[in-house]
């Protein structure tokens, strides 16, 4: 599954959650603690998936992540890796970054 996907479905579960709780809270025996703790949840899965909606290029991330892999069982001498990510088809004109992950 693709990271986006599972943001699709994240979201509609955080969607059914939300009204699945709504009509509990309609019925005259609902648990105010029940209600509480279910509103705590639903609060950190959307928490959880507003952090990861952020991230326009999360299913090109995941794909690195497996190259980098591959790449590290291939030669565990690697010291870092170097990506060439191209915005459009034309043009040489390109940002370099430096990220150290210790």
């Amino acid at each position: 599954m693709k990271p986006s996907d599972a943001l699709i479905n994240l979201d509609a579960y955080i969607e059914n959650e939300i009204s699945s709780l709504k009509k509990y809270a309609e019925k005259p025996d609902a648990s105010p603690e029940y209600i509480r703790r279910k509103n705590i949840d639903i609060s950190r899965l959307c928490e959880a998936y507003n952090c990861l909606a952020k991230t326009k290029y999360i299913d090109v991330w995941q794909k690195l992540e497996i190259a980098f892999a591959d790449l590290e069982n291939r030669d565990p001498q690697l010291n870092g890796h170097c990506v060439v990510l191209r915005k459009s088809e034309a043009g040489d004109n390109f940002s370099f970054t430096k990220i150290n992950l210790y």
